[in-house]
Order: structure tokens, then C-alpha cells, then sequence
């Protein structure tokens, strides 16, 4: 009897110090009554909804009819959209001037695919940046460019 009873305690001191959170856990379980989710008093036209509403989609917002407003037509670049083009437009420049230089043209040959990417990029010839840009094409052209050719160019 003394063996069953120093066995007994013996066990419950390992229980106590080795599983003592998931005893706790076990004993919460089996002897706690769980809370209610559902709200114990409910009107009797109030409507109860478990899982609630939706979410939308994301980007997707719900708005009223007269909330709804729309931009006007922009005419104007904003300087943003500079920053991406200008970059753009001169990486096509430099690379009309590598194909004029490897395929050994001339001033025609570079201002007939100049206008390919002036076409490309119609806005930029009411730019305020032109000025700047031409003068490094000044600089970058295997031939010499004078205004006349330049302002034919963008034109």
C-alpha cells in the first residue's frame, strides 16, 4: 500500500513539473465551461450575423452615386512622367547612334531613324527639357548638328 501511495506521489511530482502547462490545458478542458460566442440576449428584429459582412475585393471600395467624381483630360506632362520618358527617350537616341555608327551612315541616315523616335514619342517635342536634350545630342553625335537640323528633327 505505502508502494502505491510514494508511486503515486512520485508521478504526480514528474506530472506537475514536467507537463505542468498541458495538465493545466487538460483540466481547463474538461472541468471550464467554454464562453458563449453567440450574445445570450438578442432583440427579436435584430438580426445576428455570425461570420459578418464580406470584404470586397482588394482596390474595389463601395461608394454613393453623388460621391463618384471624375478627373479632368490632363494636357499637360507632369514632371513625373518626364522623369520616366526622358530616360527613355535617350536610350533610343543612343541607340540610333550605335546603329549609324556600325552600319557606317551618314547625317541622313541618322535623321530618317531619328524620326522613329520621334514618332514614338510626339510629346516630348513640347517639352521643356528639349533644349537639354539636344545639347547632349550635340555632344553624343558622330556628326556635327547645327539648329536647323535639330528643329527639323523634332518637328
Amino acid at each position: 500500500m505505502f508502494a502505491a501511495l510514494a508511486l503515486a506521489v512520485w508521478y504526480g511530482g514528474v506530472l506537475f513539473v514536467f507537463y505542468r502547462d498541458e495538465a493545466k490545458k487538460w483540466y481547463e478542458q474538461k472541468f471550464q465551461r467554454p464562453a458563449d460566442p453567440v450574445p445570450a440576449i438578442l432583440a427579436d428584429d435584430q438580426d445576428f450575423d455570425l461570420m459578418g459582412t464580406p470584404a470586397e475585393e482588394y482596390g474595389v471600395s463601395t461608394v454613393l452615386a453623388h460621391d463618384v467624381r471624375f478627373m479632368p483630360r490632363r494636357t499637360m506632362i507632369t514632371e513625373e512622367e518626364m522623369q520616366g520618358l526622358i530616360p527613355d527617350v535617350l536610350e533610343e537616341i543612343k541607340k540610333v547612334i550605335h546603329t549609324v555608327e556600325a552600319e557606317a551612315g551618314d547625317k541622313s541616315d541618322f535623321i530618317s531613324l531619328f524620326k522613329l523616335v520621334t514618332v514614338k514619342y510626339p510629346r516630348l517635342s513640347e517639352s521643356r527639357h528639349l533644349a537639354a536634350i539636344n545639347d547632349w545630342l550635340r555632344e553624343q553625335c558622330p556628326f556635327p548638328l547645327d539648329e536647323s537640323d535639330l528643329s527639323g528633327m523634332w518637328a
